[in-house]
């Protein structure tokens, strides 16, 4: 008893940083094929608790279906069942292989229990990529 006495603010930072750890693992992670163009894919939904104001996504890797690979980035919105952004941005670039991009969610759409991920290339040309998201 008188260890954790001792040591309770380096336990709790120390459990604090294994959540944090922790947290992509509960992400929904899929390897998508991105259309020529800078189409926007379909809509992958992922739920919400309710508790934060952000979502978060990140570009594990992004690669050409052929040829020389010199993709980096790719493209990432957030929307409601509509389709309508509800976020401040209109799209975010998400960099292959970058920490989590946390993207707000606006006022008036925080109650949403589901939100929708797309992606799009950030150039013409059709790509894979493998990209993890979470709705918090």
């Amino acid at each position: 008893m008188k260890f954790f006495k001792k040591h309770r603010i380096s336990i709790l930072v120390a459990l604090g940083m294994i959540m944090i750890t922790c947290m992509p693992v509960f992400a929904t992670s899929r390897t998508i094929e991105l259309p020529s163009n800078q189409v926007w894919t379909a809509k992958f939904s992922e739920p919400r608790t309710g508790r934060y104001s952000q979502v978060a996504a990140e570009c594990d890797s992004v690669y050409p279906l052929s040829g020389s690979d010199n993709f980096t980035q790719i493209q990432c919105r957030v929307v409601n069942q509509s389709g309508t952004v509800i976020t401040g941005n209109d799209y975010y670039r998400l960099t292959e292989g970058m920490p989590s991009t946390y993207i707000t969610i606006e006022e008036g759409y925080l109650n949403l229990s589901v939100v929708y991920f797309q992606f799009r290339g950030n150039t013409p040309s059709p790509a894979y990529t493998v990209v993890s998201y979470y709705g918090r």
